[in-house]
């Protein structure tokens, strides 16, 4: 699943669908919205890879360890 800015919310739900399925889930998103990775990160977790490109401003160390989940 591939999405940029907002569209995170359909390709979320596609994922959420198939919460449990063996398939492998990759969820590629890009984003330059700080309060859209706030948002929607911790709802990412139904996916077996979650990569994100934030293209806005520079990130803090704290706001990476906010944002990451292992």
């Amino acid at each position: 699943m591939m999405a940029t800015g907002i569209g995170i919310t359909p390709a979320l739900a596609v994922t959420n669908q198939y919460a449990g399925y063996s398939r492998f889930k990759i969820l590629v998103w890009s984003t330059r919205s700080k309060n859209l990775l706030k948002f929607f990160i911790p709802h990412m977790k139904d996916a077996h890879l979650a990569i994100v490109y934030y293209t806005g401003g520079e990130l803090t160390e704290a706001e990476v360890q906010r944002y990451t989940w292992r």
